[in-house]
């Protein structure tokens, strides 16, 4: 599946700006995903809260499609209970690059996402922004993390919406296989 939307259309027309992303904060921990990686930001009163064998918290009937919802903790692990400070969610597009796994009883082209307390978009030349590869030292396997940036006085993580896609999908499959549930 394509990753056109009617924003790219838009910003195609006007020229897409590489330096647009979409902050998000969960419990303290700071992402930043290119905002071409994410579909939608909603408030998590449009979500329809649900519980799966696969760790979903929530199910989102907006776009046209269903899209299912995780909730994170500040450390990156899948967890169940949501907490009060979450406020939004954000739906990142499928990904582009390899086929990759899509979560049992989900829709190959579904949107996928995560709540968090915070988000906003931000310019990374406005904001004098200057990402900087992730130590060798500091790489984790499966880890979406690319890049670091100090935002807000604050390390802050920067991870592309394929990368992140794949990780949420790794954390439900693993969050399955710990329910015994055959993903």
């Amino acid at each position: 599946m394509s990753r056109e939307t009617a924003f790219d259309a838009y910003t195609g027309t006007l020229g897409y700006n590489p330096n647009l992303y979409v902050f998000a904060v969960i419990d303290g921990t700071q992402l930043l995903i290119p905002q071409k990686d994410v579909e939608t930001v909603e408030i998590i009163a449009d979500l329809h809260p649900i519980r799966t064998e696969q760790g979903f918290i929530g199910r989102f009937g907006g776009h046209g499609q269903e899209s299912y919802v995780l909730c994170m903790s500040e450390d990156l692990s899948l967890i169940n209970d949501v907490p009060e400070a979450r406020e939004y969610f954000f739906l990142l597009k499928p990904p582009t690059t390899t086929k990759t796994a899509t979560p049992a009883n989900i829709a190959e082209n579904a949107l996928l996402g995560m709540v968090c307390d915070e988000v906003e978009t931000i310019n990374f030349k406005r904001e004098n922004l200057y990402p900087q590869p992730m130590p060798d030292i500091m790489k984790l396997p499966q880890s979406p993390i690319s890049q670091l940036v100090i935002y807000r006085n604050k390390l802050t993580y920067i991870c592309n919406g394929d990368a992140l896609w794949q990780y949420l999908t790794a954390q439900s499959e693993q969050f399955a296989a710990e329910n015994g549930m055959k993903c």
